[in-house]
């Protein structure tokens, strides 16, 4: 009699762990998207992860935010920016861009924006021990502005790209620019 009563709970166990498991597995909230349903679905320029600061000592964050500063302000006294329309470019960490630029766009500007971004001028401009890179965007203009402080402390490289009209729908983003250096003046 124990017996049996071991084996029916046994059976009843197994039963109830399958009917659980096939449920589970058809339920879209435990599905794991796979990277084709991704790009099918548009969704695959999109990150889920936190800002570059969070996980970084506030000591290095706060160096990394005065580089820019100090970047930033070669760009407005040799006018790269007018100082005029300053306040619509907003400053991103290039560690950042999904976060604060990228995850908004559609899939495929989002992957030209990205492909700008990492592109020639900026892979030769960059020289060892210049400071960690930022971007300005103006979304209204739809422009940005790639750039950093060079390890001399008083020069900042930078180049921009800019949205255009794609072939298809929305917008491409391009380098519009070559490298470029300011310094104080």
């Amino acid at each position: 009699m124990k017996n049996k009563s071991l084996i029916g709970s046994a059976v009843f166990g197994c039963l109830c762990g399958m009917l659980f498991l096939a449920y589970d597995r058809d339920t879209s909230e435990s599905r794991i998207v796979t990277p084709l349903e991704r790009i099918e679905n548009g969704t695959a320029h999109i990150q889920y992860a936190s800002p570059l600061f969070d996980d970084m000592p506030p000591e290095l964050a706060q160096k990394i935010k005065r580089n820019w500063s100090v970047a930033k302000d070669l760009l407005l006294q040799n006018n790269v920016i007018d100082k005029n329309t300053a306040a619509e470019w907003k400053l991103v960490s290039s560690g950042d861009t999904a976060i604060g630029i990228t995850n908004q766009m559609p899939m495929e500007e989002a992957f030209s924006f990205n492909d700008a971004m990492m592109s020639d001028v900026r892979k030769k401009g960059l020289q060892k021990g210049d400071a960690y890179p930022a971007i300005l965007w103006n979304e209204k203009a739809g422009k940005a502005i790639f750039f950093w402080l060079r390890s001399n402390g008083h020069t900042a490289a930078y180049f921009t790209i800019e949205a255009e009209q794609g072939e298809k729908e929305g917008k491409v983003w391009r380098v519009t620019s070559v490298l470029n250096e300011v310094q104080k003046t």
